[in-house]
């Protein structure tokens, strides 16, 4: 089975800048994408092979890792558009 070949995250003009409010909210639904899809597929591993599982224990620290990335993107865009309404925008 072949993966699928990466999304481009872009904004209206064609081109990613997370710097306009356009691509922070475009950037936000992939990750949002990516952390539930990750959850979905840390919850497979671990619910077959057990918590103390190797692949299990990397998929924790995968999905742990994507929380703090949010929550790291959430904190920036909340700086970076101050008086805008961003709230939850990562989270």
């Amino acid at each position: 089975m072949q993966a699928a070949p990466p999304r481009r995250v872009r904004n209206a003009s064609g081109d990613f800048h997370p710097s306009d409010t356009g691509g922070a909210s475009e950037l936000s639904r992939e990750i949002r994408a990516a952390r539930a899809r990750l959850r979905e597929l840390c919850n497979v591993v671990v619910g077959v092979y057990g918590p103390n599982n190797r692949a299990a224990f990397s998929f924790l620290k995968i999905t742990g890792g994507m929380e703090r990335l949010c929550q790291d993107l959430q904190a920036q865009v909340s700086q970076d558009y101050r008086g805008q309404d961003v709230d939850d925008l990562y989270l």
